[in-house]
């Protein structure tokens, strides 16, 4: 049974028609799965958009004994595996990130496309720090 949100959702992209679809949402979620599953059945092409860059070993989980985060980073690489052949694509924002992705299950399907500045405008000001 589809869900209210969800049929609209399908609607929206029924009518759209897409060939590719970027999602401005972390892989690992069930937005990336149900999106997913539209662009499997219609031939689209899924790209997710990730911030995420701080997903810790199962040793570093086990070291720092922080539940939460531990909790996380599973939820975290168990969705990214299950999601993984729905998710064509992932953008992360520095290599931190993309590792973040490959340890989720998406290797060879992420790809670092950092924030772009002026590096000659923008400057850390060692003084003011």
């Amino acid at each position: 049974m589809t869900t209210l949100p969800q049929a609209k959702l399908d609607a929206l992209l029924d009518r759209r028609r897409p060939r590719i679809v970027y999602l401005e949402n972390q892989p690992d979620t069930m937005m990336a799965w149900s999106i997913g599953g539209w662009c499997r059945k219609n031939g689209a092409v899924l790209i997710a958009n990730s911030t995420e860059n701080d997903l810790p070993s199962l040793g570093e989980m086990l070291r720092d004994r922080n539940v939460k985060k531990a909790l996380r980073s599973i939820r975290s690489r168990i969705l990214g595996r299950i999601v993984r052949h729905r998710v064509d694509h992932v953008v992360s924002m520095c290599e931190g990130g993309r590792e973040a992705m490959e340890a989720m299950g998406f290797t060879g399907a992420a790809s670092v496309a950092p924030l772009g500045f002026d590096a000659a405008l923008f400057q850390p000001d060692k003084k003011s720090r």
